[in-house]
């Protein structure tokens, strides 16, 4: 017998009312069996939207880059991989915000790279104040 295609209305149907750590355990099991790319893109996200705000930063960066391979707009993927980099700016993972902002460039024009550059920055200044908000002076000066 031949199951038929996921959707997002089903997907979304069987999420409602579920704790995270069950909705993450359920979209994995809907990525297995997932075979269209924008199916296995809206699961992706979804996981790392949820591993985001569950405080599972390294996992949702994982899940970014995930999407950005199964992308086929260069667009999406500068701003998967933008995203992937201010997730792993936030776990401290300040070599893979590296190699995440390499990979945008690699995929933008010569104008987006000043503005990806820019906001680069700007999510590292983000950072450092809200680690000094929250006193943890030593992690900013790392961060600096």
């Amino acid at each position: 017998m031949v199951e038929p295609e996921l959707n997002k209305i089903d997907i979304e149907r069987s999420l409602e009312g579920k704790g995270d750590f069950v909705k993450m355990d359920v979209l994995q099991r809907f990525l297995t069996k997932a075979k269209s790319l924008d199916m296995r893109k809206f699961i992706l996200l979804k996981l790392a939207d949820i591993h985001e705000s569950k405080g599972m930063l390294n996992e949702a960066a994982r899940m970014c880059d995930a999407v950005s391979h199964i992308s086929i707009k260069d667009f999406e993927k500068t701003s998967l991989h933008m995203r992937e980099a201010g997730l792993y700016i936030k776990s401290g993972y300040f070599e893979h915000a590296d190699i995440a902002f390499k990979k945008a460039v690699t995929f933008s024009n010569a104008r987006e790279r000043e503005e990806i550059k820019k906001s680069l920055k700007s999510f590292y200044f983000a950072h450092g104040e809200s680690l000094e908000k929250i006193q943890r002076r030593a992690n900013a000066i790392k961060l600096y």
